[in-house]
This record gives structure tokens, sequence and C-alpha cells, in this order.
């Protein structure tokens, strides 16, 4: 919608749907990861998906002075004379995001999720083959039966989403708004933006 925006508003529009994805997807991308990795290195493969995200923004704006060369294909179609100039940045983000839709669609679904559904059976088979083990190995049936405790335990506890906002856990949640909310209010979006209504406007 960006792409082929010939409007302020759609391009805003656009602009708005893509955030929401984005920002699901850098909700739920570590939590899936949390939930279908093994305790042991759970750690570890979370700190290597924020390090990918960081290296690739690192690389997007990489600029080197030397050779006068820029990483950003915005940079690299700052001459075309027309609006191909920012039309073709956002085009080829369609790529990965084709490449990741048909990605998602092969992934198996997530243990505690098939367990909180009651399917034990699939939460097992996904847990073996998760782990690359028969459905007899003892640390898999060790691992299916904690699962199926904690997903009882928590059908038992009443909660809401408004338990966020009360008590101590307030304080988390403010604080976890507060880093995306101010991540975002730097500007730099506004920035490359306000490059595109200069160019539409011209």
């Amino acid at each position: 919608m960006q792409a082929i925006s010939t409007r302020l508003w759609t391009l805003f529009v656009g602009r708005a749907a893509g955030g929401w994805g984005v920002g699901m997807l850098s909700c739920l991308a570590p939590l899936y990861m949390s939930e279908i990795s093994p305790k042991e290195i759970r750690g570890n493969l979370l700190a290597l998906e924020q390090f990918s995200i960081v290296s690739g923004v690192v690389i997007g704006f990489w600029y080197s002075p030397q050779n006068r060369v820029n990483c950003r294909i915005d940079y690299g179609t700052r001459t075309i004379d027309s609006d191909w100039s920012f039309r073709i940045p956002l085009f080829l983000q369609l790529v990965p995001a084709f490449l990741l839709a048909v990605g998602t669609s092969l992934l198996p679904y997530s243990p505690r999720w098939l367990a909180s559904k009651g399917r034990d059976s699939e939460t097992l088979s996904v847990l073996a083959k998760l782990r690359q083990r028969p459905k007899s190995d003892s640390s898999v049936q060790q691992e299916w039966r904690e699962i199926k405790v904690e997903v009882a335990l928590l059908k038992d506890t009443s909660t809401s989403w408004m338990e966020m906002f009360h008590g101590r856990v307030r304080r988390r949640t403010t604080i976890g708004l507060g880093i995306m909310f101010f991540q975002q209010f730097s500007g730099i979006n506004a920035l490359l933006y306000y490059a595109y209504i200069r160019f539409m406007s011209d």
C-alpha cells in the first residue's frame, strides 16, 4: 500500500498497517521462540534474535566516507528522477515479507498452545519433532508433563488483561510500554516520511 501510494493518506494508512504488523512480529517472534526452544539455550536464541535485528539495522544504515558507499537501498535509488526513487525500496520489502509468510506456514504450533487446547497427543508429537527424539524419550516425556502441569495451573488461576495496570505489575508494564514508545518517539521514521512527503508534494 505504501509502495503504490499516490496520496498522503494512503501512505499514512499503509505505514500504520506496516507498523502494526512489525509490532506484532517483534512481540510474537521472541514469545514463539521461547516456547519452542529448549530451556538450556532459550536465552541464547533470544539474544541472537535481537542481535540479528540490530545487525540488520547497522548494515542497512552503514556508510563508508572513504568509498562513498551506503548500503541503504533508498540511498542507492536517490538519483532516479521519478517517484520510483522511493517506491523501489518499499517494493523490495515485500520479498522478505513473502519469505516470512511462507516460512511461518511451515512452523509447528507451540506445544504450550496445543496443551492449552487439550491436544495432548499433538503436544507430545511436536515436542518430539522439535527435540529430534522419539516420543518415548524420558526428557521429552518430562517436558511434556511439565507443560501440561503449567497449563493446568494457568487455567486454575483467574487472570485478566487489566491486572497489568494494578499493583507491582503496573511498573513493569509502564517500563515495557515506555521503552517501545520512546524508541519510536526519537523521530527517525518521521524524518524518513518527511522526505517522502516533500517528494510527493513537489
